[in-house]
């Protein structure tokens, strides 16, 4: 038994429960001390048996001294934080202390004011342009010391301004200078994915888009930017990068509460295929793709996988709630 342990600590350690948050701090014993221990990310406690190894936890790393083990949350990043898919993901990963440490990676000031203002701490926000010559050095200091990396960042078209004596028609859309899917979605995405291999990371979640198996899908005449050829370019540089990799192709994206609806993943477009042929759901709120991030760091069923997803309305079938079930549940990858 380790000197010094109080008899609330030793019916911890005996039962091999985990400790609360106000036996910790009443027993130094489940105290570690800064020297003995020096995360820059957030801690837990658990009792393990004396005649255990410490092992790599499913959240992060273990550390073990004596009879105690030092288990530590997984350290996260998600670029494009301060986008809309993305901030649900950062807001997720918040509210799950005890699993995971979040960064959020955002391109300017305005994004990460927004971020603060939905009460994510100042010192869990980066800037930075993944554009930017100098994107990769950047993010790979970022990116040090993480297990994980969720990429939520994309090429954004906007709706040009129609002329008042414009002849009827539909919008045309533009990507701001320097925003093109060529620049984001591809060059972008391979500087996160080489940062994060040089900064020792495993596991790299990739949010992309479905249709990328049809080059004239219309999201890709869209500004004339052709933006599902370039995500697919990149998801193929990360699936060849050697790291373990997610990738998420969600249906068309709405905002609304996740954990409503059923969630269904297919490969290959072929979701959206039956929606045009059945008229079933093409689309999937972004809380619940954020729900399907979240869940895939944690999820060995969720590794080197590539799958579309869509959501069922409310009411046909039942809320999603078994993550591993779902990914176990589909054969194959989608094909490149």
């Amino acid at each position: 038994m380790l000197a010094g342990v109080t008899s609330c600590s030793r019916a911890h350690l005996q039962w091999g429960e985990r400790a609360s948050s106000r036996c910790t701090s009443a027993c130094p014993a489940l105290r570690p001390s800064p020297s003995a221990y020096s995360f820059s990310y957030r801690v837990g406690l658990s009792a393990s048996r004396p005649s255990q190894a410490a092992t790599r936890s499913a959240h992060g790393s273990t550390r073990s001294r004596g009879a105690l083990t030092i288990v530590a949350s997984m350290k996260v990043a998600v670029t494009g934080g301060g986008g809309r898919t993305g901030g649900l993901t950062v807001q997720r990963l918040l509210k799950q202390p005890e699993q995971f440490s979040v960064t959020a990676i955002v391109r300017s000031e305005e994004s990460a004011d927004k971020l603060k203002g939905a009460g994510v701490p100042a010192d869990q926000i980066v800037i930075i342009d993944i554009t930017a010559p100098d994107a990769e050095e950047k993010l790979k200091a970022a990116f040090k010391g993480t297990q994980a990396v969720v990429v939520a960042t994309s090429g954004v078209p906007q709706m040009a301004p129609k002329e008042a004596d414009a002849p009827p028609g539909p919008p045309t859309f533009f990507y701001p200078e320097g925003q093109m899917p060529e620049q984001v979605d591809y060059e972008g995405q391979v500087a996160q994915i080489e940062a994060a291999k040089a900064a020792g990371v495993k596991h790299v979640v990739i949010i992309s888009s479905m249709g990328g198996t049809d080059e004239s899908n219309r999201l890709n005449s869209l500004g004339g930017g052709n933006i599902l050829i370039w995500k697919r370019k990149a998801e193929q540089h990360l699936i060849a990068s050697g790291l373990t990799y997610t990738i998420i192709h969600p249906g068309g994206l709405f905002d609304e509460d996740g954990g409503q609806r059923e969630i269904v993943l297919g490969v290959d477009d072929e979701l959206l295929q039956r929606a045009e042929k059945e008229g079933t759901s093409r689309r999937i709120p972004r809380d619940d793709v954020a729900a399907l991030t979240v869940a895939a760091l944690t999820l060995d069923s969720a590794k080197n996988r590539s799958v579309d997803a869509i959501a069922k309305e409310p009411g046909t079938g039942e809320p999603t709630t078994d993550f591993d079930a779902l990914y176990s549940g589909l054969q194959g990858n989608c094909k490149y």
